[in-house]
């Protein structure tokens, strides 16, 4: 639980205060409710009810600390949080029932009312975290954020869906595509497989992508000599995320995600090669392959004029080369 002293920040101290009060709100709402559900919805002995109210509320507050419950940060709200709550309330509801019954000596307080209170406190205080959490994903979506394709819907893509969505890193992922046909239609951490990776062009098209991210970091040179051939296709700017070693020792991120440099040409750019090299060249002339200056893929095709240059005169070329 956040210490609330003078050298917090006043949006802090708020904070803290509006966890506090919503979160008794909540328990009190449910102890109601509880009430309301076992007498059918009349209020019986309501001296009862505000009398053991007070006690309910501090006890389940006491305990959530314990269970890491009063920090606030529900955006970030997972499966250890609900089990989290489960602890909470089980924990509390022993030490309410002890303090109300064997403490106080209410022997007339019914005992269907610690079960349903329970109940309704565990969906109350799980369904505003997950509320949250879907609205903070939901302006989060509407942002300025970049657009992301992801190729492959393995364990990289789970690294990067899961950073995404739990840190400001200025991309939203749209959907994954995968050749496996098992996993088209499912859902990888909420987002969607939208189908097979031959599918790529038309779903750039479509859901107007703005990026590939192609998260197979175990693909042979094969594998990404095809895969970098579709999002060319695709006019599509693409990066890989990194080696496997890395993906293994937990190390994937979207900052580590590097662009591609190729070291091969496609069917389309060397048949564009051999009819320049029929265009420019003369019965004996030789011709050679400028390969330039390696650089990094970004899906735009750019030309920087013919690499075909014709060796001058007097220079001898022997072949096979020596040395």
């Amino acid at each position: 639980m956040r210490t609330i002293n003078k050298k917090s920040p006043p949006l802090l101290r708020c904070r803290s205060v509006l966890v506090l009060v919503s979160q008794a709100g909540l328990i009190l709402c449910s102890l109601v409710c509880a009430w309301l559900l076992r007498f059918e919805f009349r209020m019986r002995d309501p001296n009862l009810l505000w009398a053991v109210a007070p006690i309910l509320i501090m006890v389940r507050l006491a305990v959530m600390p314990f269970f890491n419950l009063m920090h606030g940060w529900w955006r970030h709200t997972g499966i250890d949080d609900a089990v989290d709550v489960v602890k909470a309330i089980l924990t509390g509801s022993l030490a309410f029932f002890l303090i109300v019954r064997y403490g106080w000596g209410l022997k007339d307080f019914p005992p269907s009312v610690y079960v349903l209170e329970a109940l309704i406190t565990f969906m109350l205080l799980t369904g505003v975290r997950v509320l949250s959490r879907m609205l903070a994903e939901t302006v989060r979506a509407d942002a300025a954020s970049k657009r992301l394709l992801l190729v492959g819907a393995g364990h990289a893509a789970q690294m990067i869906i899961r950073e995404t969505q739990q840190a400001e890193t200025g991309y939203q992922v749209i959907g994954c595509v995968d050749d496996n046909p098992l996993k088209k239609g499912l859902r990888v951490l909420g987002v969607p497989v939208l189908g097979p990776v031959e599918a790529l062009g038309k779903i750039v098209g479509r859901l107007r992508i703005e990026e590939v991210l192609i998260a197979i970091p175990s693909a042979t040179p094969a594998q990404m000599r095809r895969l970098v051939a579709i999002c060319k296709e695709a006019n599509a700017a693409f990066r890989t995320v990194p080696a496997l070693a890395e993906l293994i020792a937990g190390r994937v991120n979207l900052e580590q995600a590097r662009e591609i440099t190729r070291f091969f040409m496609t069917i389309s750019e060397a048949v564009s090669l051999v009819l320049q090299a029929f265009a420019i060249g003369r019965d004996g002339d030789i011709l050679v392959l400028d390969m330039g200056k390696t650089g990094a893929n970004h899906g735009s095709r750019r030309n920087s004029g013919s690499p075909l240059r014709q060796i001058p005169p007097g220079i001898q070329v022997h072949w096979p080369p020596s040395g």
